[in-house]
């Protein structure tokens, strides 16, 4: 995938976010339910641009793309998608769990349906079906789509079934919902109950993972695929759909911890969700894709991954030790100086206002360097701004 180039510092992170679009469903009701579910959308989007470079949607089809951008505008998403801060990874073939003509059944991937489903489509038709119901005018439209083409890499779903399907064995067989009887004489296939003969099943977050073996077997799947995405596109942090993603629980855990962090310290500093901030205002929202494209940005996500904390409230605690310790230029004998110098230069009619600016806005980023404090200024000044008007 495309890098995202920024010359001031070499640091980055990528965070797979598998909890950001709606896990995709056969009869389709997953776009209905990316509708009603558009808040924890934008507070998920919003909070995973704060805390990382790039953000990586995994997709089947694009009906995300317009709870996105009936969120921030097309202006805006359009914006993110061509400087590499959000990508996707279309994932090409629905994986399911299919039963036989008898009572074996296995994992397997249904494809090669190009004029049946968005998610089976070519990518252009995909793309087009996902921003359709936006009614754009055609430059937008055209910039959109070409900005989602650009941002996307497909992967092929059969690519991946033998490697999920391995390691989802050994999970499945180590659960408390394995039974002997469950085993078949062929490796790749099962003896589950719960499906009619040639029936199909794919992975459904509302449903738990333990109401049958099928499902079971589902949701460890989604989240081994969902592992194997984001290691294909050299993600550090990842967030999943799926509540048993086994062998993702140290990266799951982590930024389940910044997340909660980040709740912490932006209400410690009494900034609003910034979801309601950006809602369907295409000028704030612009505004806060500018924001966190900052170097000020920048600086706060690298200090904020360099916190080696244990519970989330200590992110603000640690924030608010940087705020109140003594800087350089609240010293006694800085201030003596900058006095002393302030009295000498502010007799001169150019260079003493001169001075005064440099000293009240200019030598303060100098000295302090890279502060997160910078960011979360900006950040209560931008929500401030908004709440204003």
């Amino acid at each position: 995938m495309e890098e995202l180039r920024r010359p001031y510092t070499p640091w980055m992170s990528t965070i797979f976010a598998g909890d950001v679009a709606p896990t995709f469903l056969l009869d389709g009701s997953h776009a209905a339910r990316g509708v009603i579910e558009r808040s924890r959308v934008g507070r998920a989007l919003s909070q995973q641009l704060i805390l990382h470079d790039r953000v990586v949607i995994p997709l089947e089809d694009f009906t995300v793309i317009g709870s996105m951008a009936e969120l921030l505008g097309a202006p805006a998403l359009s914006k993110l998608l061509e400087q590499g801060r959000v990508r996707f990874v279309r994932t090409v073939g629905t994986l399911v769990f299919g039963q036989g003509t008898a009572n074996d059944g296995g994992l397997v991937v249904i494809q090669g349906q190009e004029n049946r489903t968005a998610a089976h489509a070519k990518i252009e038709m995909a793309i087009e079906h996902g921003i359709r119901p936006l009614n754009l005018d055609r430059p937008s439209q055209q910039r959109l789509a070409h900005a989602v083409t650009e941002a996307t890499e497909e992967i092929e779903t059969a690519e991946l079934v033998r490697p999920v399907f391995e390691k989802t064995m050994g999970q499945f067989r180590q659960s408390a919902m394995w039974r002997a009887e469950y085993q078949h004489s062929k490796s790749d296939l099962l003896v589950l109950p719960g499906l009619q003969p040639m029936q199909m099943k794919v992975y459904n977050a509302g449903t738990p993972p333990s109401r049958s073996p099928v499902d079971t077997v589902l949701a460890l799947a989604r989240g081994n695929l969902e592992l194997h995405l984001a290691g294909r596109v050299g993600a550090d942090a990842m967030s999943t759909s799926c509540p048993i993603a086994d062998g993702a629980t140290l990266a799951i855990k982590a930024n389940q911890l910044q997340v909660q962090g980040l709740e912490h310290l932006v209400t410690t500093v009494q900034v609003p969700d910034l979801t309601n901030l950006i809602d369907a205002n295409e000028d704030n929202a612009g505004r806060f894709v500018d924001l966190i494209a900052s170097r000020q940005a920048a600086d706060f996500r690298e200090w904020f991954h360099q916190q080696d904390v244990v519970r989330p409230e200590e992110y603000a605690v640690r924030y608010l030790d940087i705020v109140h310790a003594v800087g350089p230029l609240e010293s006694l004998p800085s201030q003596i100086g900058r006095f002393a110098v302030f009295k000498i230069l502010g007799a001169i009619p150019i260079i003493g206002p001169v001075f005064d600016v440099f000293d009240t806005f200019v030598l303060p980023r100098l000295l302090e360097g890279r502060s997160p404090k910078f960011f979360v200024a900006n950040l209560r000044n931008f929500a401030g701004a908004v709440r204003a008007n």
